[in-house]
């Protein structure tokens, strides 16, 4: 993972801890897979003030070391398996991959290898895609988390994705359910929406994050 992408996966993570914050019902967070000292680390700290006083758990350990396999769902664009629901004894990984490093089926191998199912946020399920346009379920680990996090508020799939789907991803909410930003785009345009997301440090990196028992986690593998 270069310096760069570190950069951006690190400002991910303070997106994502800010929309934490802000929630009625906050994730309990872990980031997994981050060494203490590591360069990954120290961008945390350079781009997020704050950052060694979060209240998330840090962890040098993988997701595979620290929680029961039988727990674990792992987040893949790639998975053939749509998510209909947040189970609230699981633990949910988002793999620490960001846009510009994506290697398709990545998230999907890594979980393979280690036995743990995957499952894909339901965008084709509850969106529309836009005609003539380019399609991707890739989403920034943020975006993931917003859209987790808005689903165990809302309990309404359409409304959740369309906070945290671009448009530029190729789809839209359903007309109902559009967001603000989505219905400006949407009146513009022809057509409907959906989408995913990752950032990599060096191969096992992850957050996890817990709230009214949800749990979430970020895997950052870093070298």
């Amino acid at each position: 993972m270069s310096s760069k992408e570190k950069g951006k996966l690190a400002m991910q993570v303070g997106r994502l801890y800010g929309s934490n914050r802000r929630a009625d019902k906050p994730a309990h967070i872990y980031l997994t897979g981050l060494k203490k000292g590591g360069q990954l680390y120290q961008e945390m700290v350079n781009k997020n003030s704050g950052f060694e006083n979060y209240l998330i758990d840090l962890a040098e350990k993988t997701h595979v070391e620290l929680f029961p396999l039988d727990r674990i769902v792992y987040l893949s664009p790639d998975s053939c398996t749509p998510l209909d629901d947040i189970d609230q004894e699981k633990i949910y990984v988002i793999g620490g991959l960001v846009d510009e490093g994506i290697k398709k089926n990545a998230t999907q191998y890594r979980a393979l290898e280690a036995n743990i199912p995957t499952a894909r946020l339901p965008i084709q399920e509850h969106m529309t895609r836009l005609d003539g346009m380019p399609t991707s379920l890739v989403l920034a680990v943020n975006q993931v988390f917003d859209i987790l996090l808005n689903f165990t508020k809302t309990r309404d799939w359409s409304q959740a994705l369309a906070v945290g789907v671009p448009r530029r991803k190729g789809f839209v909410a359903h007309s109902n359910t559009l967001s603000n930003d989505q219905r400006d785009d949407h009146n513009n345009t022809h057509g409907d929406a959906h989408i995913n997301a990752h950032s990599k440090e060096n191969s096992n990196n992850h957050s996890n994050a817990h709230g009214n028992k949800e749990s979430y986690t970020h895997s950052n593998e870093v070298t």
